[in-house]
């Protein structure tokens, strides 16, 4: 498991992905973003995502930067052994669509997603 790596974990016929965005740290954790649909009420919306951005997406989407946490990549991969979290396909974000999420992840003026969270980055 790397940055790029996606899963997803369907919740009431939703299929919204998670992303590891980071390397591990010391303690094997990576920092993870959900991708969700667009609404108009939504809180996040500075990385605004495209089906062309990733194939796997179906209609207009944002990284939910509000969403962000930390997994380990035991928890990851026990729960995708379990069943309890499934991967997309494609399982991979492309590493442009990659690299646009964590240049806007870093941004300093980017709310939604707290310092610590952005220091892994």
């Amino acid at each position: 498991m790397h940055p790029g790596w996606a899963f997803y974990r369907c919740h009431k016929g939703q299929n919204h992905p998670w992303v590891i965005l980071s390397n591990p740290d010391s303690d094997g954790r990576v920092l993870c973003v959900n991708i969700t649909t667009l609404r108009e009420e939504s809180v996040d919306d500075e990385c605004i995502l495209e089906p062309a951005d990733y194939a796997w997406l179906t209609h207009r989407s944002v990284v939910a930067f509000s969403r962000a946490r930390f997994w380990t990549l035991e928890q990851i991969g026990e729960a995708v052994q379990a069943g309890l979290l499934k991967r997309p396909h494609p399982d991979h974000i492309p590493p442009a669509t990659l690299a646009k999420i964590v240049s806007i992840a870093k941004l300093e003026s980017t709310r939604q997603l707290d310092p610590p969270l952005k220091r892994m980055l």
